[in-house]
């Protein structure tokens, strides 16, 4: 015997969809999203080009910061 799925409406599978999760920012309240900021740099010793990558979490309250615009 299996065991029974248990059964989910329409509107339980909605509110499931639109959930935001993460941490929330302490300064605006939104949730924060991981961002992949890469910025290029010019090696002094062979004069090719560098990327470095860091992650960043992004809200509303540093987005200025973030992406510069």
């Amino acid at each position: 015997m299996q065991g029974k799925k248990k059964e989910r409406s329409f509107v339980t599978k909605v509110m499931k969809a639109t959930m935001e999760f993460g941490k929330r920012c302490p300064v605006c309240g939104e949730v924060m999203k991981p961002v992949q900021v890469i910025s290029s740099q010019r090696s002094p010793r062979s004069g090719a080009w560098r990327f470095n990558t860091t992650t960043v979490m992004a809200c509303k309250c540093n987005n200025k910061e973030v992406f510069g615009a």
